[in-house]
Formats: C-alpha cells, sequence, structure tokens
C-alpha cells in the first residue's frame, strides 16, 4: 500500500485553486457584511417604527380621555 503525500505539486495547493478558494471567502465575507449592514438598517427602522407606534398610541389615549370629558351628562326622562 503506498502512503499518500501531500507535495508542493499536489492539485489541493495547485495556486490557481488557492486563489479560488480565496475568491470565495472573499465574495462570501463580502455578502456577509452586506448582510450584515442591511440588517442594522432594519434594526433602526423598526426601532423608529416602535416609536411612532408609541407616540400615537399616547395620542389616542389623549384623544379618548378628552372625548370622554366633554361627553354630556345622561339625562333621566320621567314618564308620566
Amino acid at each position: 500500500m503506498k502512503a499518500i503525500v501531500l507535495s508542493a505539486k499536489s492539485p489541493i495547493h495547485r495556486p490557481s485553486l488557492q486563489r479560488g478558494f480565496e475568491a470565495r471567502n472573499h465574495l462570501t465575507a463580502g455578502v456577509f457584511l452586506k448582510a450584515q449592514t442591511r440588517v442594522a438598517e432594519l434594526e433602526g427602522t423598526v426601532a423608529r417604527l416602535v416609536a411612532t407606534v408609541k407616540e400615537q398610541a399616547a395620542q389616542i389615549q389623549k384623544v379618548s380621555a378628552q372625548l370622554e370629558v366633554s361627553k354630556p351628562a345622561p339625562r333621566t326622562v320621567l314618564n308620566k
């Protein structure tokens, strides 16, 4: 049985393959960075939307309270 020895001429260590791996890794890193940037943008958007919803909820409560105060008192009618 022959032992397998990796040498400088091994196809696994060819410079063209090594450049290919480096290019793939670079591309993968680029895609990851773009995705990471997009996630950060979306997190900012969500934070702004949450703040807007909270402001709107406070405004709705304020208007509801004003409507309650401005309702006329109920009247009783006597039927004779």
